[in-house]
């Protein structure tokens, strides 16, 4: 609709659909709410359908030059039309086809004919005592579906209303009508009409909606309907206000005329709704400056300042205080009964607007709020400036003007040092049980000081029986606010009423009593619910800080006044009390209840945010209970069950909890749903059981994980952060926390940026898989069969086509990795990490192989788009790219190793894969395709050139020069450096996600500036300079060698992983590498050429390459833990050359084109035992390196004749058989072949055997290699080389002097 109807894209005829469209929708939505229908539905239906028609009569924004010519010619068009004149200037109109003649009549006064401005001023009249702006307020800004729109459609409709309401402002007509406006509101004079958004249900809501704009169309709009509108759309939208290029000019004369008028002065309805909008335009720092300089003294309005705010407060304490002297002795109920002859409903709204508006200021203004209150403080005579807030909410005040005072002191909370302020005049003032007396410490030019005041009486006798909990709601959010900043750890105990006893009230008194209290509003109560249970989260998190103190239970003085908050909330947790049965209650109905409400009820938001913060409580518990426990158990205070023992005593609160990952309308619910199916999967080993007896439906499960991945994968998506309100506890603490384990985070596995829904996903498979029973809920997620054990496993009939699971989704995604890599390359890798472990698992790798062969080819495809894609230049980003090709090549290792060649889908499959990996020569860049001098390089020797080639040894110092080095060594920079202790043992460092040891460099920073802060004390400026250059240096050292572990981590996983290819391709299937890589009958003219040489020649160009990238490796001196890996594939490709030697492959093979016959054969074996023997005679080479270069040198000799010297193929020995001359070729090519080989490497062993037999001669002696095997190797190679000789018996006599 929204297409169809866009600006100058619609014709009259469209429009005019459009506007009897909306006629119809407006009925039916009348309708639906009499009959009781989805009233939401409708009423979302109608303003979407209205905004669309709106748009079409609206100039397109932000255009000029022949643009704009053409859209004023199109606009004088459809304000000329008579067919629009007919639909929107005639008859009633009330609503949303108000807000059409609104926008109509504008039109005409705008791009119609003089003639037209008449009827201009009749359409603007008739709209707006048709309700036009109330429905804008009412049924678009304010109503129950727009909360629920994503930002980007918020912003769009509450742009549209913005730019009507400019026009407005703006157009003569306009002008005129507001005066009229004007004039109506200092006719009435009367509060604003309330709005929908306190209605108890959805056609309540919507009913009240209709109410409203039933009261808008009998009175029609005034100037606080247009207010009221404008508030609406900035606070859906506040860059219309603070976007300089979205900000209408009109705006500050409009508010300007408002403020300077005697309207704002004699009409408090028009104040407060002035006020609203004041409130809306501090949407953040600048907005926030803004209103607050507005307000300071020298503004144009004498009654909207700051000063006059506070003499407003002052007053209204001075009058209750008068009237509790006046009632001293007749008791509270009699004060009650005289607050509303102090506060009129004028005044009690004129207070809320003012707290509502300094909340804003002061929440938004950021680093500048703080002297911002010190400069009030000065120029209203009140210190400190919230001294008249705690009075204000102390006396008996409406509830709504006590909640709005609590909001306005947390607002003015920055920080911990003002957290603990609060917190110490919290204390002063607030009580929980009824007293009867006693005073409490006042502020500098506030009121004088007020008795204790009851909170535990407020909320049992005062809101209870109203029904209405707005204080406890603000009350609560103050402490989630004074927690939040730290200041209650350093809160003094005053009188002996500690901080903990605010958790307690909250724990004791709100939440584990919310399901049994009355609520006049099901909003509020989801409300209160959810800020209780944020407040005991809080409570949680601040339990490691609480583990060295004692543990004195009810025996030794009872848990009221032993235990801190957050060790009594997660006893309570453990103990089934009152805010698990609380939380309990919250979650039933599970998904399918939360979603009908969401979409159906106008309390559907709260509950939802409720929901996040009662899993997010569990997920929190989960981090800490078993440690808690432990402590209990050890000091023998009884026992005590884990939080997973007591979740598993009720089955069904377990499928509830992961049902919440189906939810669909907000993924941070899915993110925590999946982080507590973590810790369940990891506590619970009956886990399927369980499920099962609960009556859990697999299928619902495996779809909902799935569908939760794949939205988290889409590019489409945008993603979901880490929440920033407790992403530091979440990484300190993981979700599962069993004592003796350690479970990577959340970022180690999808990496930093991504969706967090995609890493607790891949951390519940990995994990599950690894360290959980089998079969086990990851089992089940990935589509396999569970409810026949491992023997279902293993037979579990995996067909993505028809199945959707995470594999499926996995397998999606791994497909067409392109996208992927570029936008997260760690998701990609911990997707090949999952299908890597699914293979490499014997219960679960049969499926999982035949599915990649049969469907996805063994996603030979990746060779290109991973393995042999160009490196990045940064630093980071290399270390990615060749973090993720390492899974690649590991599950083509496994795919080879596990075929079984008879199988046709396995041969062709391993051929494929052979083809992609090994097959046709690439060009790198800069080769040209007819330079023979050029070494042929397939996708395997490009991926190891370019390893070599991004080895690097970075240079690692820690100081830079001997003063700082100075200043490290008194420090103790070194010993902190040098220590292997981990961060829990005192240390600096923790394990990597592969293992490796990094500096944990917060814990470091910490570390050093301890000791700079008590050095530096001592120090004159000069060496203070030394000393924060020395730690600075420190902390650079670290980073750096974190970044050099990680990515040597990195590169040595993908030369294992290359090894392991290489290796398992000539050692297992070198007759399907043939098949791959020579040319066979058949071929089409698309077939890929041959290997030069065919698989023989590879066999040669693979061992060259490798042999050439570990001398570069041993040359540069870099690569310690990358060159043993060559090596071992050295010794396996000789190996292979010997195996083919000793069939007579290598002799059949020399005729073939590109060998350069048996010359060049023999020229590159010699050239290769060169290599080979310079390698493993280097000086200082470690064991891991010669002793795989020794076996290689066995195999070089072993083919010139020291033990199974080359021989003919089966093929030419039948011939032979046959009769004299049948195989004269092969037999004289092998004659010649074992005599160039016999002198050559003679030859060699003269040249280079003494340094050889020296090393190997070192090794086989007792002091030499360690174990037997390597002394064994060493003494086998020297028997070789004495029965091989060399020409006149040099290398003989060389062995038995180095043995005597």
């Amino acid at each position: 609709l929204a297409v169809a109807l866009a600006p100058r894209a619609a014709d009259v005829e469209d429009i005019s659909a459009a506007v009897v469209l909306v006629r119809a929708m407006a009925a039916q939505e009348a309708a639906t709410v009499a009959a009781g229908g989805d009233a939401i539905t409708a009423q979302q239906h109608t303003y979407v359908a209205t905004v669309a028609a709106l748009a079409a009569l609206l100039p397109v924004e932000n255009v000029e030059g022949p643009e704009l010519d053409s859209d004023e010619e199109a606009l004088a068009g459809l304000a000329s039309s008579s067919t629009l004149a007919t639909k929107l200037g005639q008859g009633d109109a009330h609503g949303p086809v108000a807000v059409l003649r609104l926008a109509w009549g504008l039109l005409v006064a705008q791009s119609g004919p003089e003639s037209a401005n008449d009827r201009a001023v009749a359409a603007l009249t008739s709209a707006t005592d048709g309700g036009a702006l109330g429905w804008l307020d009412t049924g678009l800004l304010r109503s129950v579906p727009f909360a629920d729109e994503a930002v980007p459609a918020r912003e769009l409709y509450a742009g549209a209303a913005h730019q009507l309401l400019m026009l407005l402002l703006d157009a003569a007509p306009g002008r005129e009508e507001v005066e009229t406006l004007t004039a109506k509101s200092l006719a009435r004079a009367d509060p604003p009409p309330p709005t929908a958004a306190a209605a108890t249900s959805a056609a309540a809501a919507v009913a009240a909606a209709e109410r409203d704009a039933a009261t808008a169309r009998d009175r029609g709009d005034d100037l606080v309907a247009l207010l009221r509108a404008l508030s609406g759309c900035y606070e859906a939208h506040p860059q219309l206000w603070l976007d300089p290029e979205l900000r209408y000019p009109i705006l500050g004369e409009f508010m300007g005329y408002i403020a300077g008028g005697e309207v704002v002065n004699q009409a408090p309805p028009v104040f407060c709704a002035y006020m609203e909008v004041l409130a809306a335009l501090a949407a953040d720092a600048a907005g926030a400056q803004a209103m607050y300089s507005q307000l300071r003294p020298g503004n144009a309005v004498s009654m909207v300042s700051w000063r006059r705010m506070f003499e407003f407060l002052l007053q209204i304490c001075q009058l209750y205080s008068d009237i509790e002297a006046d009632t001293r002795g007749v008791g509270m109920d009699a004060v009650i009964q005289r607050d509303l002859r102090v506060l009129s409903e004028s005044d009690t709204a004129a207070v809320l607007v003012y707290l509502r508006l300094f909340s804003a200021v002061m929440r938004n203004g950021g680093v500048s709020a703080a002297g911002w209150l010190l400069q009030l403080e000065g120029e209203t005579g009140v210190a400190p400036l919230w001294e008249a807030l705690f009075q204000l909410a102390a006396h008996p005040v409406p509830q709504e003007v006590k909640g709005a005072a609590w909001g306005a002191i947390a607002a003015c909370v920055h920080g911990a040092e003002a957290a603990a302020a609060a917190w110490e005049r919290l204390l002063q003032e607030v009580v929980l049980v009824q007293a009867g007396g006693g005073g409490a410490g006042g502020g500098g030019g506030g009121p004088e000081p007020i008795p204790q005041y009851d909170m535990t009486y407020q909320l049992n006798e005062i809101e209870a029986r109203a029904e209405d909990y707005t204080e406890t709601l603000a009350f609560v959010r103050l402490l989630n606010v004074l927690a939040a900043a730290g200041g209650e750890a350093a809160a003094s105990v005053d009188g002996g009423r500690p901080a903990s006893a605010f958790a307690r009230h909250v724990r004791r008194d709100v939440l584990a009593a919310i399901h049994q209290r009355a609520h006049k509003s099901a909003t509020q109560k989801w409300e209160v619910l959810g800020a209780a249970v944020e407040h005991l989260r809080l409570t949680l998190q601040r339990v490691p800080g609480e583990a060295q103190q004692p543990l004195l239970l009810s025996r030794h003085g009872g848990p009221d006044t032993s235990l801190t908050p957050g060790t009594e909330t997660l006893l309570d947790l453990l103990g089934s009390g009152g805010s698990l049965r609380a939380v309990v209650m919250a979650l039933h109905g599970g998904v399918t209840a939360l979603g009908k409400a969401r979409i159906s009820t106008p309390e559907g938001a709260a509950r939802e945010a409720a929901t996040l913060e009662c899993l997010r409580l569990l997920r929190t518990a989960f981090a800490l209970d078993y440690q808690l426990v432990q402590r209990l158990r050890t000091a023998e205070a009884g026992l005590f069950s884990t939080l997973d023992e007591v979740v598993a005593g009720d089955p069904g609160l377990v499928v509830t909890l992961l049902g919440f990952v189906r939810y669909d309308y907000n993924p941070a619910v899915q993110a925590e749903a999946l982080r507590l199916a973590h810790a369940l999967s990891a506590r619970l080993p009956d886990l399927l059981p369980l499920l099962a007896a609960a009556g859990a439906s697999g299928p619902e499960l495996v779809e909902g994980f799935a569908a939760c991945l794949e939205e988290a994968l889409s590019p489409a998506t945008t993603y979901l952060p880490a929440d920033d309100s407790d992403a530091a506890f979440v990484a300190a603490h993981p979700t599962v926390a069993t004592g003796d384990s350690h479970f990577s985070k959340e970022a180690d596995v999808g990496g930093e940026g991504s969706d967090v829904r995609v890493g607790a996903v891949l951390r519940l498979l990995l994990e599950g898989l690894e360290r959980g029973p089998t079969p086990g809920l990851p089992h089940l997620l990935l589509g396999y069969d569970v409810e026949n054990g491992v023997a279902g496993l293993q037979h579990s009939a995996l067909d993505p086509r028809s199945q959707f699971s995470c594999l499926t989704v996995a397998l999606r995604a791994v497909a067409e990795p392109q996208g992927l890599a570029s936008r997260q390359p760690a998701l990609l890798d911990g997707l090949l990490r999952l299908l890597g472990a699914l293979a490499a698992s014997p219960a679960t790798a049969d499926p999982v192989l035949q599915v990649l062969r049969a469907q996805y080819g063994g996603l030979s495809a990746l060779v290109e788009s991973i393995v042999c894609a160009e490196l990045p230049e940064q630093d980071d980003a290399r270390t990615a790219s060749l973090q993720h090709r390492a899974p690649v090549l590991r599950l083509y290792a496994v795919q080879l190793h596990t075929a079984v060649p008879a199988v046709p889908l396995h041969r062709s499959a391993a051929v494929t894969l052979l083809a992609a990996l090994f097959g046709q020569p690439a060009q790198e860049e800069g080769d040209s395709i007819d330079d023979e001098s050029a070494p042929p390089r397939n996708a395997m020797l490009l991926l190891l050139h370019a390893l070599v080639a991004a080895v690097e040894t970075p240079e690692l110092a820690t100081a830079s020069s001997p003063e700082i080095r100075r200043a490290q060594l008194s420090l103790g920079i070194p010993e902190v450096l040098a220590s292997d202790r981990l961060v829990g043992a005192g240390g600096v460092r923790v394990c990597g996600p592969t293992g490796e040891s990094l500096f944990d460099v917060p814990t470091l920073m910490s570390t050093l500036r301890d000791r700079h802060n008590v050095a530096a004390a001592q120090a004159n400026a000069g060496s203070a300079a030394v000393l924060q250059d020395a730690c600075r240096q420190a902390l650079s050292f670290a980073q750096r060698f974190n970044a050099f572990a990680v990515a040597g981590a990195a590169q040595a996983a993908l030369v294992r992983a290359w090894q392991a290819v290489t290796e398992v391709a000539f050692s297992q299937r070198f007759a399907q590498l043939r098949l791959a890589v020579e040319a066979q009958p058949g071929d089409g003219p698309d077939a890929a050429a041959p290997w030069p040489g065919g698989a023989v020649g590879l066999l040669l160009s693979m061992a060259e390459g490798t042999l050439e990238a570990l001398s570069a490796l041993l040359g540069s001196g870099s690569g310690a833990r990358i060159a043993p890996a060559l090596c071992q594939v050295i010794r396996t490709l000789l190996g292979c050359v010997r195996a083919q030697a000793a069939s007579g492959s290598l002799v059949a093979a020399i005729s073939e084109d590109g060998l350069g016959g048996t010359e060049g054969v023999a020229q590159r074996l010699l050239a290769i035992a060169d290599g080979v023997a310079a390698a493993a005679a280097g000086q200082r080479r470690p064991e891991s390196v010669r002793l795989p270069l020794y076996g290689g040198c066995l195999h070089l000799v072993a083919l010139a004749g020291g033990g199974a010297p080359p021989g003919l193929s089966p093929a030419a020995v039948a011939a032979l058989l046959d009769g004299p001359g049948a195989a004269e070729g092969d037999t004289a090519r092998l004659d010649a072949l074992r005599a160039a080989l016999e002198s050559g490497l003679g030859a060699l062993l003269d040249r280079r055997g003494g340094a050889l037999v020296e090393a190997v001669a070192g090794d086989a002696g007792t002091g030499g290699a360690s174990g037997p095997v390597a002394r064994t190797t060493a003494l086998t190679l020297l028997a070789a080389l004495l029965g091989a000789g060399g020409t006149g018996g040099g290398v003989g006599g060389s062995v038995v002097q180095h043995i005597h």
